[in-house]
């Protein structure tokens, strides 16, 4: 089974998952897989706590690449600042970019624990650790100033794990910000993004043998499908989401 034929949001990102999450696909097609109705792949031969941990692990492993997947599709978007509309319009995307940074963290955080325990997972998730620091900055701190210069908006470096340097964080006031180590706000996100995918991807590349483990243990085979819905018809007025749930739109 391959991403081809995994839902919606898989399959239309097949080949960008391959290029730069390739683990999530072999974690995927062995272990959870699709059944062309917007859920994993019914497996009645487990018993209900081997079923449990799987559903488990697929949710959260379903959710980080829906977080990256948003957040290239944020990148995506026009950073041009020329009125407030447009300003507010690029703080909100600015605070959800940083959000899905720390639901990504915080799903492998639980994916790894669950696996390798809590002393190396703490190792583990080190560099990852660094960026959900970053995160704290930007959304629980005090406003992270930021300059306009022709339309384009200018930010400074945010404080992570690393001693502050010349990085913004909350004990300082804006008037510092001259202080600063500055970039372009677009050109910080593509990097930070660069930094997550490279660091999920480690992850879940440590993911895999574990998993090869549980699939012979519990002699788990996915059969092939290559329908790739995600939700019921919309005359419905319901959502389905991968992990069988429906939500009302």
């Amino acid at each position: 089974m391959t991403l081809d034929g995994g839902d919606l949001l898989e399959s239309s990102n097949a080949a960008f998952i391959r290029e730069r999450l390739p683990a999530y696909e072999q974690i995927w097609s062995r272990y959870i897989g699709h059944d062309g109705k917007g859920k994993l792949i019914n497996l009645p031969h487990l018993t209900p706590d081997q079923s449990n941990e799987r559903i488990v692990f697929a949710e959260r492993h379903y959710t980080v690449l829906e977080s990256i997947i948003c957040m290239k599709e944020l990148l995506q978007e026009n950073y041009i600042v020329n009125d407030i509309s447009t300003y507010l319009n690029v703080l909100n995307k600015f605070i959800c970019f940083y959000a899905h940074a720390g639901r990504i963290r915080d799903n492998m955080e639980k994916l790894i624990t669950k696996t390798f325990g809590t002393d190396k997972s703490n190792l583990m998730m080190q560099r990852l650790e660094d960026i959900y620091q970053q995160r704290n900055n930007a959304l629980h701190g005090k406003k992270v100033p930021i300059r306009i210069i022709d339309t384009m908006l200018i930010m400074p470096f945010l404080k992570g794990n690393e001693e502050a340097g010349n990085n913004w964080h909350s004990d300082l006031t804006w008037a510092e910000l001259k202080n600063l180590d500055e970039n372009f706000l677009n050109d910080t996100l593509k990097t930070l993004f660069e930094l997550v995918g490279i660091e999920v991807n480690s992850l879940l590349s440590n993911l895999i043998e574990p998993i090869k483990a549980i699939v012979i243990e519990q002699n788990i085979v996915l059969p092939d499908q290559h329908n790739n819905q995600l939700f019921i018809p919309a005359a419905s007025g319901t959502f389905k989401n991968p992990s069988g749930g429906t939500t009302n739109i």
